[in-house]
């Protein structure tokens, strides 16, 4: 054989070892880690839309308690140890040999030899939070060995286990994909709203702009809109929808979701595997201002600007659909589970050419759009029609004065619509009502932008924001507390990135040194932080809406448990900026005191148990802003 093609069948099997080291493997090859060979239930599943992230694994019910043997999934050794109060809590990774790692989170506590190096790394390093990376030959395990033991650490919301499959890139992939025995599901996905909106200014639903949502029905084994929606223009779909596996009644994520026009298969989404970096792109994916006033997460069947996800393979004009005919058209949406249990959702879409101006449309679906909203670059308007003078709004933008007719009428409403890319207007004159708006600056989403203002300045990275933002900036007092409140537009616009602000306010705070500036959302506050540079305030958020400035001068709160020479309790809080951190001493020696921000706890764990506590106990607990509690007593 020459020497040319001996390189090249190297090289064929070389690529061939690679890539099945990357692709899944039904079968064997991974054991289910919670009771093996037994039936069990799911919490979660891979790629569920969460708030400002997509579920990397699935959650493993344990049986609503801690403590459940986790067996390690497959032949390897531990890569990776984290210990943190947040997040995924205590957490091994364990690499295999077929370059894939499982990724075990929320655990209770380790394997006795893997918790005596971590517990002996926080002493030395003097932190309950901590990372570590053993060596290849530290801790191997055998498929089917005890690594830890499950329990509800960091931000679980209950006791389970959080169980990943990663490829050879560190991306998350279907762990279902490999069609566990142990986990039972024959039933389809559940369907239960459909939205549509209108995508540009000239688009119409139902002879109206904006978004509008319609219940699915069953009917006949599948799911229909029970009339035609007349349309026009640019749309986009969405929907409401979830899958349920047997024995459970929690709510998870559909993997397959396609979108047919007329039988023409115009958008794909397939949420089997994906990166870590992409997946803040769930706020583009999903109508993220409707799931924080509602809760309700939708999934957009098209890809909107600003969207970056990988899995879409493939689509027709982005699944973006323009009907500018008089015909009608069948939509039909395809979901599927992971084991192929498949729902279809049936509607038809009826084009109207013309646009309708009256009061008699007689279907009204329900609308999620009202006047003062943004949808799609577009501001909307509307005030109740007038007998007797013209229903001709006045709109001044750019020093100038503009005549604007009603684009269409809807139950004694006259509806107006401003595209806000032509200009950002000052104020409207609606039938003898006055509007004042507050637009600053029309803000690109792929460049760096710098914005200043007697309010505040503000500086947007390179692709902080998703899609183009009309940014908006506002001082008020606030009647009850008397606090400045800023208003940078509002909550439900999503922010890629973080972006720096610098309020600048009006009244005086004595004491910088404990005060901070505060999103506000309601009644409810959270710090942000901030640095004083003269009576100016800089701080960092990937969050727009209210902020007020306020001072926290009370220290945390330490109330004292277990008091004795074999084991400290502590219940630490803070009402206000929150806990920053804190430090437990014995006879000047540091103690490890493992913590539960859940349950505001903090309990002693000895570096050698049979030595018992001896002296001065000196406990300080710290908050955000620099207040601090500190508890001493004798031991």
């Amino acid at each position: 054989m020459k020497l040319n093609n001996i390189l090249l069948f190297a090289f064929i099997i070389l690529n061939v070892q690679l890539l099945n080291a990357q692709a899944p493997k039904p079968g064997n090859y991974y054991m289910f880690p919670i009771k093996p060979g037994q039936r069990n239930f799911l919490a979660g599943t891979m790629g569920e839309l969460r708030s400002t992230h997509f579920h990397s694994g699935i959650d493993i019910k344990t049986e609503g308690r801690e403590g459940l043997p986790v067996y390690a999934s497959a032949d390897g050794y531990v890569s990776r140890i984290k210990v943190s109060s947040s997040g995924y809590g205590n957490t091994l990774y364990v690499t295999h040999p077929n370059g894939t790692s499982t990724v075990y989170a929320h655990l209770q506590k380790f394997k006795k030899d893997i918790a005596d190096y971590v517990r002996s790394a926080q002493y030395k390093k003097e932190s309950f939070n901590i990372e570590l990376f053993p060596s290849k030959s530290q801790f191997v395990f055998k498929q089917g060995e005890v690594i830890a033991y499950s329990g509800n650490s960091g931000s679980s919301s209950g006791p389970h286990l959080h169980f990943e499959i990663r490829d050879a890139n560190q991306r998350p992939v279907n762990p279902l994909a490999y069609l566990f025995d142990e986990i039972i599901d024959n039933i389809a996905p559940t369907v239960r709203k459909v939205a549509i909106t209108s995508m540009d200014i000239n688009a119409r639903v139902n002879r109206q702009f904006g978004r509008f949502e319609y219940t699915a029905f069953r009917r006949g084994g599948k799911y229909i809109i029970n009339k035609s929606i007349p349309v026009q223009g640019k749309i986009g779909i969405e929907v409401l929808a979830h899958d349920q596996l047997n024995g459970v009644a929690n709510k998870n994520g559909i993997q397959f979701i396609e979108v047919f026009l007329d039988s023409v298969s115009i958008f794909q989404q397939n949420i089997d595997r994906f990166s870590f970096s992409e997946t803040r792109n769930i706020l583009a994916l999903m109508d993220y201002g409707h799931m924080v006033r509602t809760r309700q997460r939708y999934n957009k069947l098209y890809i909107d600007d600003g969207n970056e996800l990988s899995f879409y393979d493939k689509h027709r004009n982005r699944g973006i659909i323009e009907i500018n005919d008089e015909k009608e058209h069948l939509v039909q949406v395809v979901l599927k589970d992971t084991y192929g249990n498949e729902s279809l959702i049936q509607f038809t879409l009826v084009g109207e050419n013309q646009p309708i101006y009256g009061h008699d449309i007689q279907f009204n679906p329900l609308i999620t759009t009202t006047t003062g909203d943004v949808v799609e670059n577009t501001l909307i308007l509307s005030s109740k029609i007038s007998e007797n003078q013209s229903n001709t709004a006045t709109i001044y933008a750019n020093r100038m004065k503009h005549e604007v007719s009603p684009s269409y009428f809807l139950n004694d409403n006259a509806y107006y619509l401003w595209n806000l890319k032509y200009a950002l207007p000052d104020s409207s004159d609606l039938c003898d009502r006055k509007e004042e708006y507050h637009y600053g600056a029309l803000v690109p989403p792929n460049s760096e932008f710098n914005f200043y203002h007697h309010l505040g300045d503000i500086h947007f990275p390179r692709k902080a924001l998703f899609d183009t933002l009309y940014l908006t900036l506002n001082r008020s007092i606030d009647e009850n507390t008397t606090q400045e409140v800023f208003e940078i537009n509002d909550v439900y616009t999503p922010l890629r990135k973080h972006i720096n602000i610098t309020l600048k306010p009006e009244q005086s705070y004595p004491d910088k040194r404990r005060t901070a500036v505060y999103s506000r959302f309601g009644k409810s506050y959270s710090y942000e932080g901030g640095t004083w540079i003269g009576n100016k305030i800089s701080f960092r958020t990937r969050n727009l809406g209210k902020f007020t400035i306020a001072t926290d001068s009370l220290e945390p709160v330490v109330r004292p448990l277990i008091i004795n020479r074999n084991d400290l309790k502590f219940q630490i809080s803070d009402a206000m900026s929150g806990l920053k951190d804190f430090r437990l001493t014995v006879d000047g020696k540091w103690v490890l005191m493992n913590y539960d921000h859940k349950k505001k706890l903090i309990w002693s764990e000895k570096l050698k148990k049979g030595l018992p506590f001896k002296g001065e106990l000196v406990l300080r607990v710290r908050d955000n802003a620099g207040n601090e509690k500190v508890y001493k007593t004798s031991l």
